[in-house]
C-alpha cells in the first residue's frame, strides 16, 4: 500500500513539474537590437574622429554591424512567421472543431423532442390501459390510470435518456 502512495505521489508532482514549466519565446529582436547599437556607436566614433582612415574603418564595422542585425531580425522574422502559421491552425481547428460540436448539439436536440415524444405516448398508452382496465373494478380508475400514465412517462424518459 506504501509504495502504491509513493508512486502516486510522484506521479502527480512530476505532472505538476511538467505543467509548469516556463515556455521560451521564440520571437526575440534583442540580438538585433544590440548589432544597432553597435553600429550606432561605430558611426558616433566616426563621425567624431577626425582621421579619414580611422572613419572608413569605423564606418566598415557599423556596416557589418547592420548586416548581422539585419541577418537576425530575418532569423526571428521566420520565427514569428512560424508561430503565427501554428496559431492560425489551432484556430482553423477549433472553428472545424466548433462546427462538430454544433452538429452533435443539433443531432442531441432532435434526440430529446424524440425522447419527450416517445415517453409521452408511453405514459399514455400505459394509462390509457391501466385506466380502462381500473374503472371496470374502481371508481378511482382515472386517477390510477393518470398515476400509471405518469409513471410509465417517467420510466420510459430515464430508460431512453440512458441509451
Amino acid at each position: 500500500m506504501k509504495a502504491l502512495q509513493i508512486i502516486a505521489v510522484s506521479a502527480m508532482l512530476c505532472v505538476v513539474g511538467c505543467s509548469h514549466r516556463p515556455v521560451a519565446n521564440p520571437v526575440d529582436l534583442a540580438p538585433a537590437v544590440a548589432s544597432v547599437d553597435k553600429a550606432d556607436q561605430s558611426l558616433s566614433q566616426a563621425i567624431k574622429s577626425n582621421d579619414k582612415q580611422q572613419i572608413v574603418s569605423q564606418v566598415k564595422v557599423a556596416q557589418q554591424e547592420l548586416k548581422v542585425a539585419k541577418t537576425q531580425i530575418l532569423t526571428q522574422q521566420g520565427f514569428a512567421k512560424q508561430l503565427a502559421d501554428t496559431r492560425d491552425w489551432w484556430q482553423n481547428d477549433s472553428l472545424s472543431k466548433d462546427k462538430v460540436i454544433q452538429k452533435l448539439q443539433d443531432k442531441v436536440r432532435h434526440f430529446d423532442h424524440l425522447l419527450i415524444i416517445a415517453s409521452s405516448l408511453a405514459g399514455l398508452l400505459a394509462g390509457w390501459i391501466a385506466g380502462s382496465i381500473a374503472m371496470r373494478f374502481s371508481p378511482y380508475g382515472i386517477v390510477i390510470g393518470i398515476g400509471v400514465g405518469a409513471a410509465a412517462s417517467g420510466a420510459a424518459w430515464a430508460i431512453l435518456a440512458h441509451l
